[in-house]
């Protein structure tokens, strides 16, 4: 015949609650991961700041020479303005050798707004280094 109760008394076991390594393992993972991305983002974040203070003193200084060679190119065209005046009305002692100052000084004038250019390009450049790392 068949036991029909499959049940054998046997003692229950207790189970001993272990020790929690999978939680803690993983808990001292986030803690060095978390530790590490601190460390890694605080030398970033410094040197985005001093890029920019650096970058920011060259804006300075390129934005005095800017303004310098603006008013040479200023001045320039005032003097045209004034040979082109005498030349005009015939105020001057040798025509052709006042067209050709004339002429050369245009030349200069036409080399200055060039590197005027040049210089302006240079500092919009900088502007936008700035503004890409202060994002």
């Amino acid at each position: 015949m068949v036991d029909e109760d499959p049940n054998i008394d046997l003692p229950e076991v207790d189970e001993k609650p272990g020790f929690p390594w999978i939680g803690l393992t993983l808990g001292i993972v986030v803690i060095i991961l978390a530790v590490g991305w601190w460390f890694h983002r605080q030398p970033q974040h410094q040197g985005k700041e001093t890029a920019i203070a650096a970058l920011d003193q060259q804006l300075k200084s390129d934005r005095m020479v800017l303004e310098t060679e603006k008013s040479r190119v200023d001045e320039m065209t005032k003097q045209l303005n004034a040979m082109k005046a005498a030349i005009v009305a015939h105020q001057v002692k040798d025509p052709k050798q006042a067209v050709a100052d004339y002429n050369k000084l245009a030349e200069d004038q036409r080399k200055q707004r060039d590197t005027v250019k040049t210089l302006i390009d240079r500092y919009n450049q900088k502007v936008a280094q700035i503004r890409s790392l202060e994002e």
